[in-house]
This record gives C-alpha cells, structure tokens and sequence, in this order.
C-alpha cells in the first residue's frame, strides 16, 4: 500500500503515530498469490506473458482461478486486472492487481450494440434500395484463401558443383524471440545500414570484387587503384580464391552477409553504410559530390571520430537535435549492428590466417590440459585447482573472451534440446562456454557435428572456393535444425526473396493508367483491361496477405507495416465493387490509386530494417482482439481513404475534363463508401473501448491512436449531417471527403510521431515531412473545387 511514513507525536501523557495512505477498502473475502508468470520471448526483453495464479479465500471455500492480461478475474461485483509486479522486501513475487467495481458496467456495452445495429439497419435498408433501383446483383463471393501449405525444401544440394547461397538463407536461427531464417537476418540487417536490400556496386566496383585480381587488366587496376586504394594484398588474395558473387551490379543480402561473417577481411571494402548528411559523409572521408556510400574500413580508420561526435550528439536532448545528430547517430546504430553480426557465427575478430576451428581446438585444447592437471596434481591447501601459470592465463583469455560473444550476441546460433519453438537457443559465446558449464542443457556445439564446428567448416570452405563442401555442410546444418518451425521459416525465407507486395504495387500503377487511356481517349478497352488486371491483383494479394498471415499466425493487422499491405487490400477491394457497379473508371480509378499508395507507404515502412512479423507484447496478445477491433478500424482507414479518392478524382475530372458527365453517379458512389467508413470506424472504435474494459477496466482508458480513430467517427459523421442538412452540396461533400483523407491519415501516422501511448514509434523528421506534404497536397486538391467546372452540366452542381 502506498504511504507516507509514520510519524510520531505526544498527546497528553499518551504516544501516537500518524500516516497518511489510500482508503483501504475490507471485502468479505481475500486473494492469495500462488504464482507469477512473466514470460518473455527469448533472448529479448520483450514481454510475452504477465499472469498470475491466486486462490480467492471465503469464509466456506477455497477457488483458484489464474489471471492474465486479457483474462481478468471477476468476483463479488469486481474485477481485478493483471496490472504490474514486483518483488517483496524478503525477495518473495509480488503481483499487482487493478480492481475496478462498476455497477453500471453492461450500459456501454449495450449502447454499441445499439448504436451499432442501428447504423446497420439504417444504412442497410438504403443499400437496399439502392439495389433494386439498380435492377443488378452487385454481390459477389471471393473465396478468401488466408493459407496454403508450402513444399518441404530440401537444402541438400551437394550434387550441384555450383551452391546456391539461398540454401544459407532457409537455415534457422532465434533472432527478436523468434525462429527466423538466415535470410531474414540478412536482409533486414543491410535494410538497417543501406535502407536496400541489396548493394548496387560501381562498375570499378563490380570489376574489383567480382573477378579474380589476376584476370584484371592493367588498366582495370589502374582504375580500381584509384578508386578503392584501400582494397589491400589481404582481401585481394581472398578474392584471388574467391570473388564476391554479384548478380548484373548488385550483391544480394545473403551473399553480403556470409562476406561480413565469414570473410570480413574482404566485406569491410564494400559500400555498405548509406549516409545521406554530407558532414556525416566527411566524418568517414567521403566526398559528398561523388558519392554517400562508406564501407566498413571507411568506419574503422575515422571511428575516434565517429565516437566523439556521436557522443556529442547523444548529450544533446532529443527534442534539440538536429538532422546532423540524427544521422551520426544512425551510423553508431548501424556500425554497432555491423560488428555483432560479423561475430555471430564464427569469432569475426581473428585474422584471415588464422581459421575458426583452430581457437576451437584451443579451446578445447586447454580445457583437456586443465582437466588432466587437476586429475595430475589435485587441488591447493585452499581447495582451488591447481593450474601452471600460462595455462592458467590462456583460459582466462578464452574464457572472457567468449563471456563477451555471450553478452553482445542477440542473435542465437545454436538450438536448445528441445524442439519447443520458445526454448531459448545459445549464441555464439553461450555455446562455447556451455561446454564447461552446462553440458547437458545445449546440444553439443563443438562436437565434430556440431553447429559450431559446421559454420568453421563452412567458413574455411568458402574462403577456398569449395562449394561442394559448403553445400554439403549447409545441407547437413539445415536438417540438424529442422523442427516444428521448419514450414513456416523456409515459408518466410521465400517470401522475402519474393517481395509481393512490392510487385503489385506495380500492377496497381499499370491498372491506373490503363483508365486514364479510356478517359484521354473515349476507348472502353484499356478501361476492361483495367478492371480484369484489378480482379487478378487483387486475387494474389489476397493470397499474399494470407500467406503473410500464416507464417505469423495472427491476423491481418499487428503493426504499422501490416496496416498498410492490409489498408491496400481492403481500399482495392472497395474500388473494384465500385466499378462492378457504375463501370465509369471512377472505382478502378479509385482502386489502382489506393492500392499503390498503401504499399509505397508499407515499402518504405519495411525499409527500416524492422521485424514486420515481429513477436506481439503481452498487452496485445489476443488474436480475437486484433481480428475484431484492429482489423474493423483498419478497414474504416480503407473506406475513408476510397471516399476521398473518390471525392478527388470527382474534382479533378470536374475540373479538367469537358465531357465530365458521372457526377452524380459518382456522389451516389461517394456517400455509400462515406456511410460504409462511419460504420467499420465507428464498430471498430468501440471494440477498442470494449478491449481495453476487458483488458484494464477503463472503457474509455485509450491512448492517442483511439483518439485518432473517433476523430474520423466525427469526421464521418459530420460529412453525413452537413449533406443531410443542406449544408454542402455535392461538391462541396466531395471537398469534406478530401479532407477526410488528412483525417485519416493523422489517425494513421500523426499520433505514432506524438511519443506517447501504446501505439507511439517515436518522432521522425522523415515521417513528420511526408505527413506535412500528404496535408498539403490534399488542400490542393480540395481548392479545385472552386475552380469553374469544365463542363456545362456541372457548372451549377
């Protein structure tokens, strides 16, 4: 119980003591604390499970019952919340529960329900109508095809004399409290230092690491002489016995990732780092004329440098720091980021000469002389082993040094005994020393078919050039790791390679123009065309959003990056019923648009490097939860966003084009999406509430993002009441419908960049701007709506 401490005071011939603390309110019953759960994914601190498990003690009965988030106990008219934790003075758990009583609990869940039905009916009845004036069904069933089982791949392909570096990229590893495929890592690591996934080389530079030096002619290495003088004997005589493997001008992610683990004499010379601010550039020694590109060996000469600037900018408040700050900081983290993953698989600091299995050997070296000293000479008057000095001082080393792989290591290498999905596997520096401490517990890494020993054997095969070996050892790594994850991580691994999303953002564009050819020219084909293309893209982005669903096993929506590819989905599928219905080029308009802003927005989203199925916090664990209120939001974003498409390709045609003669159909168009949007954002909003009486006892406990959500509740509904009312007229309601668009997007975007609430991800100049620009140009578009309308019709609309 919160208090003050009690203080003492004399009253008369009498001693008192006062505190000052909360109410204490008695209940006719009591809570016991068996156990508390707190669970995280492993190898992160990101919480997976709070919980705990309490008997309520009666006067007649004793009833367990287990508590978690999003699971309360109710009981005697209140309900008690998982709420936080801690420990005892005497170190015992300790578990805090939030209790709410509210008598009047049902009444908001009986006004939505209300409200909700209400909506339906209201808006339900007048689509009907709508329908039999139409004389046509409208409907139509898709089969939504949320997961399909993938072919086992077999990563044995020691038959080929040439390997296959994707083999690598099936192989899996626990990174962020998940099994991830090599490939994932690959990828999002290069995301998080070049905003790419690949690296686009020079042509000096494709020369210099793509062919052996003694194929180069005399003025091939004139050229890279000066170009690359860095690119030392060293990294030349690796690339003599083995080139990088560029594809046209570009390396892949997981070709670049096994140079930086497994030759990084020769991947500290590639341009890895992107640096966009040019007194950054100059920090490494680059021009900011030529290029903004730095390689690690760039990092390393100026790192003193780097450091002292780095540390400057660290000291200077958030809110005060500039793009300067911002992007020295961006290249510590990326830096940082470099060194750990070249140390994930082998001991990256060793020289080139010197192969990973001989500090092995080492190791397990002067373990076995420790051992038969201590059998040899017993152990000290003091009881301590006895050991000669240097071998004493050789384990030290060892020991430190592997103690040091063990604390930096996020990512973990080598997989548990078990073939539980959320056992904890050991990275590099836990796997060595495991050997000694807990040999039981890990697989064997360093026997002759450990992990370990495979990714050395791996190593010293491909700085030979053996790619029979590496396939065979990659063959033999991938099988020794399969397990219940196997599925779903060689699924992720092609799906990465694949990049769906970013392909059909391409067909959406292609499907747009394809409409603006039937409006520049008056031909219906291309406009056919248009909405054949939609039907087909849609279909397999549907069977991508399922796919993706699948492999995370959640719903559709669980973080910004998934909101977009979900946004689209739901926006294109809006647009297409709407072509279905008035065939005027307006809804496949509407759809190719949409569609292809949502995924540049989610593109570019997955361009930070971040986890995009990444592991869900305790707090929000609950698929019925993210199936219902997330996803019902999230398609209120889409048919608020079609509605504003809708409204601007209305004022632009309104405009622009002479024989503009769909505005009506097109406001009739409008006003259903706009009812549509009122009801999904208005159900979903209120599900939100619902989810957080059940999760914390507050109905109205939100945070800036439900905020965000009611205001395109009112937005919407404001839109409806000024065209009922006679406030608008029809171009005026298309105007609102633009407007509608900022709306939602400060819903979507604005409060992430407040930095507060569940949903906050932090302030960003990038994202603040790209906001701004998006306002900006949607005021433009609603300021056409005063221009004189183009045709003669619409000139008194």
């Amino acid at each position: 119980t919160e208090s003050f401490a009690a203080q003492t005071f004399v009253c008369g011939d009498r001693s008192f003591e006062i505190s000052l603390r909360r109410l204490r309110t008695y209940l006719p019953f009591a809570l016991q604390l068996n156990a508390f759960t707190h669970e995280k994914y492993p190898g992160t601190e990101i919480p997976k499970r709070f919980a705990s498990d309490v008997t309520i003690l009666t006067d007649s009965a004793k009833i367990p019952f287990h508590i978690s988030m999003n699971q309360p106990l109710r009981h005697g008219g209140m309900t008690f919340y998982q709420s936080s934790y801690g420990l005892t003075s005497s170190g015992k758990d300790l578990t805090v529960l939030q209790t709410v009583r509210n008598p009047g609990w049902l009444i908001p869940y009986l006004s939505v329900s209300l409200m909700s039905f209400g909506l339906l009916w209201h808006f339900g009845v007048s689509l009907f109508h709508f329908l039999n004036r139409r004389r046509k069904s409208t409907i139509a069933a898709l089969a939504l095809l949320f997961c399909f089982v993938p072919q086992s791949y077999s990563a044995d392909s020691s038959s080929s004399p040439i390997w296959n570096s994707d083999e690598l990229g099936n192989v899996p590893i626990q990174s962020g409290g998940r099994i991830i495929p090599i490939e994932t890592l690959a990828t999002s690591s290069l995301l998080q230092m070049r905003a790419r996934r690949e690296i686009a080389l020079t042509d000096t530079e494709v020369i210099a690491f793509s062919k052996k030096p003694s194929t180069w002619t005399k003025e091939e290495a004139k050229k890279i002489a000066e170009e690359l003088p860095d690119l030392n004997d060293i990294a030349k005589e690796a690339l003599e016995k083995r080139p990088v493997r560029v594809e046209g001008k570009k390396i892949k992610a997981i070709d670049w990732m096994i140079e930086v683990c497994f030759r990084s004499h020769v991947a500290r010379h590639l341009p890895t780092f992107r640096i966009d601010h040019p007194v950054v550039l100059k920090y490494v020694g680059k021009d900011p004329e030529k290029t903004k590109f730095a390689s690690w060996f760039d990092v390393l000469k100026n790192i003193e440098a780097i450091s002292k600037a780095a540390e400057r900018s660290r000291k200077t408040p958030q809110a005060d720091r500039d793009a300067e700050d911002r992007a020295i900081l961006q290249l510590e983290a990326a830096a940082k980021q470099y060194a750990l993953l070249s140390m994930t698989f082998i001991p990256g600091d060793l020289p080139p000469q010197i192969p990973p299995q001989k500090e092995y050997d080492a190791w397990l070296f002067s373990l076995g002389a420790a051992a038969e000293q201590m059998r040899k000479n017993g152990r000290t008057s003091e009881g301590a082993p006895k050991f000669d000095q240097e071998l004493q001082e050789n384990l030290k080393l060892l020991i430190e040094r592997y103690r040091e792989f063990a604390a930096d290591g996020p990512i973990r290498i080598v997989p548990g005994v078990n073939n539980d999905r959320l056992a904890p596997w050991d990275n590099l520096g836990n796997a060595v020393l495991s050997v000694v401490s807990e040999p039981g517990k890990h697989r064997d890494a360093l026997s002759a078919d450990g992990t370990l020993t495979r990714y050395a054997t791996f190593c010293q095969a491909w700085r030979e050039g053996d790619d029979q070996t590496c396939a065979q050892v990659i063959g033999a790594l991938y099988r020794a790791h399969a397990g219940t994850w196997t599925d779903r991580t060689d699924g992720e691994a092609t799906f990465s390679r694949l990049q769906p999303f970013y392909w059909l953002l391409m067909v959406y564009v292609l499907a747009f123009l394809l409409v603006l050819w039937t409006w520049a020219t008056g031909n219906d084909a291309p406009l056919s065309w248009a909405f054949a293309l939609l039907i087909s893209v849609f279909l397999l982005h549907t069977l991508a959003l399922g796919y993706r669903m699948w492999l995370h096993e959640r719903p559709p929506v669980t973080n910004l990056y998934s909101s977009g590819i979900f946004i689209a989905w739901g926006a294109v599928l809006l647009g297409i019923i709407l072509e279905k219905i008035w065939k005027n080029g307006i809804g496949a308009a509407a759809a190719g648009i949409s569609g292809f802003l949502s995924l540049i927005v989610a593109h570019n989203l997955g361009l930070s490097g971040e986890d995009n199925l990444e592991s869900v916090r305790a707090v929000l664990d609950s698929n019925f939860w993210l199936s219902t209120h997330v996803t019902t939001v999230t398609l209120g974003y889409s048919a608020t966003f079609v509605a504003g498409l809708v409204g601007a390709i209305h004022l632009w045609l309104r405009a622009f084009k002479s024989d503009y003669q769909e505005g009506e159909a097109v406001a009739r168009a409008a006003y259903g999406i706009l009812a549509f949007s009122l009801i999904m954002s208005f159900i979903g909003t209120m599900l939100g509430g619902i989810w957080a009486d059940q999760s914390w006892g507050r109905f109205w406990g939100w945070d800036p993002k439900e905020n965000g959500a009611l205001l395109i509740v009112l937005w919407c509904a404001i839109c409806l009441h000024a065209r009922w009312g006679g406030l608008v007229k029809r171009d005026g309601l298309m105007q609102m419908l633009v407007f509608g668009n900022i709306v939602t997007s400060w819903s979507w975007f604005g409060t992430n960049l407040l930095g507060v609430g569940l949903h906050s991800y932090g302030f960003t100049e990038s994202g603040f701007q790209w906001l701004c620009i998006f306002a900006a140009s949607q005021l433009a578009i609603i300021a056409l709506g005063w221009l004189p309308a183009r045709a003669n019709n619409l000139r008194n609309s």
